[in-house]
């Protein structure tokens, strides 16, 4: 059984733990993280959800998942990286690029981006929640967004833009950790 932490629209832990699956009341929310991976090639990994979640079944994304109760938003980056697609990372290894407020979804967003540079074939996939995955380039990540083939969110374009700025594939150099 998994269970859940309550927090107000600021964040605040309300003292409330619910199971998971238990409707939200009004003023409730529930954190989540969402993390970019990018290698030193600039090129952006994304996974295929599987057919049988319950969101999104079927659609690629980035990798998300929400708090597990207790869990801080970095422990969470650790857990879902390892359960959905077997990259062991540390904490340190994430930098948060922003916080969105999901009305829609009564949640909390804590959006991170971190470096991997592993090939595909090292993946191994949660065989409940994700199917598949692909490096893709920013300018296709674009395509795909707008396509609308990809789970997207209205803040996804200007998070895209944000890493294009700050984390560019470094010029000839051999850098460690995410670059700038």
């Amino acid at each position: 059984m998994e269970y859940w932490d309550i927090y107000d629209k600021d964040g605040n832990f309300t003292g409330k733990i619910i199971e998971k699956g238990t409707a939200f009341l009004p003023g409730e929310y529930h954190k989540a993280v969402e993390i970019w991976i990018i290698n030193k090639d600039g090129n952006l990994l994304l996974q295929k959800r599987s057919d049988a979640v319950e969101l999104y079944p079927g659609r690629w994304a980035l990798t998300t998942g929400r708090l597990k109760s207790g869990e801080t938003p970095l422990e969470g980056c650790v857990r879902e990286l390892l359960e959905e697609l077997g990259i062991l990372a540390s904490q340190s290894s994430f930098h948060h690029l922003a916080h969105i407020v999901r009305e829609d979804a009564a949640m909390l967003w804590d959006i991170f981006i971190t470096e991997w540079n592993g090939n595909i074939n090292d993946l191994s996939y949660a065989d409940h929640e994700v199917s598949d995955a692909k490096w893709v380039t920013p300018k296709e990540l674009l395509t795909l967004i707008r396509s609308e083939t990809i789970f997207t969110y209205p803040e996804i374009e200007t998070i895209l833009q944000q890493i294009q700025k700050y984390y560019r594939k470094p010029s000839g150099k051999n850098t460690a950790g995410i670059y700038r």
